[in-house]
């Protein structure tokens, strides 16, 4: 595939240059908003046999991520967790992560393999799936809160915080130009969620690491079926918007992206991974719930 960017191109390749991470080919990786990200042919194989990664151009303070893994449910054990990180060129701000041959993100993966309509046989996965992510949110929330270096060096992602804050927020009242016979009415009510989320940008001491961009795009697992008493690797990727926020925003896209396969599509498996994730979040305040459905409302309403 050629690339948009051969001075990206140049600019990795030549990073990895005399490291074990030298690469034969690259192959550039599309979609998203902020995207630097190939997956690359190593000259030579690494001590695991892995011959490919992804290769990141993207910012050095996503360096340190942490990860995490759920514990095994009683019938599928989905191990959720990040890729492991193997690489890091500092001039270049390069990244070299572990790649998940033949992966599939979350909802692809649903779209081709759970109907419509899903069958009930695939209820119980699809509950476990969407409870292991659930419960990785809820460990990485709680990771996120006691971090006082890392949380310094992701408030440096302005960018990515503003953009982010653009894309969920910033346009709410020009809705109400494109579609005034449907949402005059509620023109008071856009504008006050938009000062909301506005202000809770500024009260920095409220915020704490997030993801970004929480969704089913953004989970990769394998392109296969999901088999009972076997490991399966989901990796949690695409860390370019990682920024400052409410843990509500994490939580409440990905309801909202797994409900949409429901609204739009009539995959019950949505549901059922909704239901799922929910519950391995755990038990929230009222505050917090109702700072969701005004995160997953604004989702739908896009």
């Amino acid at each position: 595939m050629a690339s948009t960017h051969p001075d990206f191109d140049s600019k990795v390749q030549k990073a990895l240059e005399g490291t074990k991470f030298q690469v034969s080919k690259l192959e550039k990786i599309t979609g998203g908003s902020v995207n630097w990200i190939y997956k690359a042919e190593l000259v030579r194989p690494l001590y695991n046999g892995e011959e490919e990664t992804i290769e990141i151009e993207s910012l050095k303070i996503l360096s340190a991520v942490s990860s995490f893994s759920n514990q095994p449910s009683d019938t599928h054990n989905f191990v959720v967790r990040t890729p492991k990180f193997y690489h890091f060129d500092q001039d270049s701000s390069t990244q070299v992560l572990e790649f998940l041959s033949d992966g599939i993100h979350l909802k692809d993966y649903a779209i081709k393999n759970y109907g419509p309509p899903t069958p009930e046989s695939f209820q119980p996965q699809c509950h476990e799936l969407g409870k292991a992510l659930g419960s990785w949110l809820r460990d990485f929330v709680a990771w996120s809160a006691q971090q006082i270096k890392h949380r310094e060096l992701v408030a440096q992602n302005e960018f990515g915080q503003a953009v982010r804050h653009m894309l969920n927020y910033g346009w709410l009242h020009e809705r109400t130009k494109e579609y005034p016979g449907i949402l005059n009415d509620v023109e008071d009510i856009l504008t006050q969620v938009e000062q909301l989320a506005a202000s809770e940008k500024e009260n920095t001491d409220e915020l704490q690491i997030i993801h970004g961009d929480f969704w089913t795009g953004n989970v990769v697992l394998p392109n296969a079926a999901i088999n009972e008493g076997t490991k399966i690797p989901v990796f949690v990727v695409d860390w370019e918007m990682t920024q400052l926020g409410l843990p509500s925003v994490d939580f409440g896209e990905m309801i909202a992206e797994m409900y949409a396969l429901w609204l739009y599509k009539s995959i019950d498996a949505g549901l059922w991974m909704m239901e799922g994730f929910i519950e391995g979040y755990g038990h929230i305040s009222e505050e917090i719930a109702f700072r969701t459905a005004i995160h997953v409302e604004r989702i739908l309403f896009a």
